[in-house]
């Protein structure tokens, strides 16, 4: 799909660490981390990234462990006609074996594959629920014991995305603690990035992962803004990130004012969800600069 340049105008508010805590406190105070709501909240944040997707107009959407790939499923039904490719990559086989026919009708080409920091044949780990392999939790990583202590191991072919040859794409990263291999053999595929959406943890779930703070900075230093997130767990959350220099673009704007609408909606509450309760949204900002403080010291 050829570029639609969008005409200037007002910069979006973006949000740095602080700021994304406080919006996550903010959505506990309103209730909407339940477990009600938070599947809600996720599909809200899901279907403003596709519609984003579609009107940035990349040339490619590239979805990282991907499972079932609802969300290419998602982007190349709202693309209808058009000539955008669309590319998932599992490296789960049996997950692989179980969607893959239904995948290909959608127009969605599904890779067995898992991506990394090198090419070659990885380790690819799933945990055991109760006798039998948790379907949507593999990883390359090895796993806490607080996650799993027992698992089975696939031996896996794995990428690089920079060995992909894709330019101007727009990414969705959820790879079970496993986000610093991919974006390390993913640079140049960053340099043409308009956009991705990345599943984050504030802390370590897997030994040895990037966390929350460390994925906000290596996008921030490659030219992205944090403009959204939602709610998973208490410590698990997805984060859209886009091009700092599309912030001023007309078609941006629109999307993050209809995702507050959104929580706004679910929260019961008129005006936009971060101008409801402005004391608890200050009150939220001071408990996520001191936890930032904390984490910061204990890292020295």
């Amino acid at each position: 799909m050829a570029d639609a340049s969008g005409a200037p105008g007002a910069a979006v508010p973006t949000m740095n660490r602080v700021e994304m805590r406080a919006q996550g406190m903010l959505m506990q105070f309103l209730g909407l981390d339940s477990e009600a709501h938070r599947k809600k909240v996720h599909g809200a944040l899901l279907q403003t990234y596709v519609a984003m997707v579609k009107a940035l107009r990349p040339e490619v959407v590239l979805e990282i462990g991907a499972h079932e790939a609802r969300f290419s499923v998602s982007v190349r039904r709202a693309a209808k006609e058009e000539d955008l490719k669309v590319v998932a990559f599992e490296a789960n086989p049996d997950v692989w074996n179980t969607h893959q026919a239904r995948l290909a009708k959608e127009g969605v080409e599904y890779r067995n594959l898992a991506v990394a920091d090198r090419a070659g044949t990885l380790r690819f780990r799933v945990p055991l629920v109760r006798g039998q392999e948790g379907r949507t939790t593999g990883s390359l990583l090895e796993f806490s014991a607080r996650m799993a202590t027992e698992f089975v191991e696939h031996e896996v072919e794995a990428v690089r995305l920079d060995d992909q040859g894709f330019a101007r794409a727009a990414l969705w990263i959820d790879v079970e603690g496993a986000t610093r291999e991919v974006l390390a053999g993913a640079e140049t595929t960053l340099g043409t990035c308009v956009a991705a959406f990345v599943e984050v943890e504030e802390d370590e779930r897997w030994p040895g992962q990037m966390v929350a703070d460390a994925v906000l900075d290596h996008f921030e230093s490659r030219g992205f803004a944090a403009l959204l997130r939602d709610v998973q767990r208490a410590w698990q959350y997805n984060v859209l990130f886009v091009r700092k220099d599309l912030l001023f673009d007309h078609r941006i704007t629109p999307f993050r004012r209809r995702y507050l609408a959104q929580l706004r909606h679910m929260a019961g509450l008129p005006g936009e969800v971060e101008q409801v309760h402005p004391a608890e949204a200050r009150k939220a900002r001071r408990l996520a600069e001191r936890k930032a403080s904390r984490v910061a010291q204990a890292r020295t």
